[in-house]
């Protein structure tokens, strides 16, 4: 068994705009075994409901992970109102690490808002692996851009707000392309249409595409089976996000 339930402690929970929060939490048995592509499952509330929140890892350490989430229902109200010092219980690290050859290659990152986070162990995973990392990112909002620093100290990064403007982010990845850029892998979060985007560019310029996916999960380790995905390709009709992703082919995936 790779994964522990365990209980972490909240060591910071502070808002960062509109409905979206991040949270760390102390958890160095579970932050020790983290790796790019690994989620959790957590919970800081007794009684009803019953079931985990599951969260990307944003960022961790030997001692420490953060999350960033937004509030939608109970469960993440809830998540919101844990202050520092309250104990959480913590299902982790779950899904398959991103162990791609891509990542020591020439990659680009393309996140819309919270799916920005999962994005960012990637980019310092490839910038180990002495990759070359173009980070293309988008928000409602300026402080939206989640990570947007650390995407800096990684590589080039392009940022777009609703704000700003109303064109999508990755015209500007079309234009890069279109320049001469030339790019291995394209890994894809938050957003079917940048994904969209994307697909038709990984077609004309040869590149592959990757994307994480968000599934409504009860357990997050495969027993409840309420997260399975429809195939496109491969020997299997259905796949578990939380086992076999949440990182996919895009060519491999139905994504609704």
């Amino acid at each position: 068994m790779g994964w522990q339930y365990v209980n972490g402690i909240v060591t910071a929970n502070h808002h960062i705009d509109e409905d979206v929060w991040r949270i760390e939490i102390h958890c160095p048995e579970i932050a020790g075994m983290c790796r790019p592509g690994h989620f959790v499952m957590l919970r800081s509330w007794q009684g009803e409901p019953f079931l985990p929140r599951p969260m990307a890892i944003f960022h961790y350490t030997n001692e420490s992970f953060d999350v960033v989430y937004k509030v939608k229902g109970f469960g993440t109200k809830m998540l919101a109102a844990a202050a520092p010092g309250r104990e959480i219980t913590v299902t982790g690290p779950l899904g398959s690490a991103v162990e791609h050859s891509y990542l020591g290659k020439t990659i680009a990152l393309v996140g819309r808002g919270v799916g920005i986070t999962p994005l960012l162990p990637v980019a310092k995973a490839a910038s180990e692996e002495g990759g070359s990392v173009i980070s293309l990112l988008s928000a409602r909002t300026e402080k939206l851009l989640v990570g947007k620093e650390d995407f800096e100290l990684l590589g080039e990064v392009h940022t777009q707000t609703d704000e700003q403007q109303h064109s999508r982010v990755t015209d500007k990845l079309e234009r890069l392309l279109n320049m001469g850029r030339h790019l291995d892998a394209v890994y894809v979060s938050g957003s079917k249409r940048l994904l969209s985007h994307c697909e038709e560019l990984g077609a004309r310029f040869g590149f592959q595409v990757y994307v994480f996916l968000e599934e409504r999960m009860a357990c997050g380790i495969g027993y409840c089976k309420g997260c399975a995905i429809e195939m496109r390709q491969g020997s299997r009709k259905y796949s578990l996000c939380c086992i076999q992703g949440p990182l996919y082919r895009a060519e491999s995936v139905v994504v609704i």
